[in-house]
């Protein structure tokens, strides 16, 4: 769908990349602009460090879920084509910073997903406090 396609009671959401009613309360804005969604892999022995980053930043974790499992069944499942991909596309020279990059089978990453030692977290933040910032 298009910006085009969208009604001028809609608006389309930079944020979330969805449309959105524009009746929001500047309540509901200033809510909805207070959040962050946030994916990323950690060590082990950094996720706590992790939450006392996001709590200096002014930010609270609402929600955090460890996605660890589903991202190696991804990994695992999308394998053969990202090698692929690399062959056909990338210079030889590059093919090993891409294949961690891409998560392949025997890199660091993918490793230390499957050994444990590196999550995959995803978390909800919201804004705690409007005037603290990094």
């Amino acid at each position: 769908m298009g910006l085009s396609s969208l009604s001028r009671a809609d608006q389309w959401s930079p944020a979330t990349g969805a449309k959105r009613r524009s009746g929001m309360s500047e309540e509901q804005k200033a809510a909805a602009a207070a959040r962050l969604a946030f994916a990323d892999l950690r060590s082990i022995d950094r996720v706590n460090t992790l939450r006392e980053q996001f709590s200096a930043c002014g930010l609270t974790v609402e929600k955090q879920t460890d996605i660890t499992t589903n991202v190696l069944t991804a990994l695992q499942l999308d394998n053969a084509r990202k090698l692929q991909l690399i062959d056909a596309w990338i210079p030889r020279m590059f093919h090993r910073p891409f294949r961690v990059f891409a998560g392949i089978a025997g890199t660091r990453n993918y490793a230390g997903l499957e050994s444990g030692k590196i999550h995959y977290l995803s978390a909800q933040l919201a804004k705690s406090s409007p005037e603290q910032a990094c």
